[in-house]
């Protein structure tokens, strides 16, 4: 499980696998000077979500528990930059139940 770390001491376990991509999709949106919502799991086990502004104000990493690169799929960056650009942006709670985005 990687991490997503928003802001200085806050972080987000997310799979290894989504990370990797939610890593491109954030680069990429954030050097066209698009900032986006971005909703991921609380990890207090509630199973609440938690809605994060991504824009380049927001000091941010993606770290990862696997070694070596992952693979990435072209067709997931496409689906998941299509909900980082709808109005209620990219939510990863969906990702992780097997839900496509919309």
């Amino acid at each position: 499980m990687g991490r997503l770390w928003y802001g200085r001491e806050e972080y987000f376990v997310v799979e290894d696998d989504l990370i990797a991509h939610l890593r491109v999709v954030t680069m990429n949106k954030l050097r066209r000077g698009e900032a986006f919502m971005l909703t991921v799991p609380t990890a207090d086990g509630t199973g609440g979500r938690r809605s994060l502004w991504m824009s380049p104000a927001v000091p941010m990493s993606f770290t990862y528990s696997r070694r070596g690169p992952v693979p990435i799929r072209k067709e997931l960056i496409e689906a998941l930059m299509d909900a980082a650009n709808s109005p209620d942006g990219l939510d990863v709670q969906e990702l992780m139940t097997g839900h496509t985005p919309s």
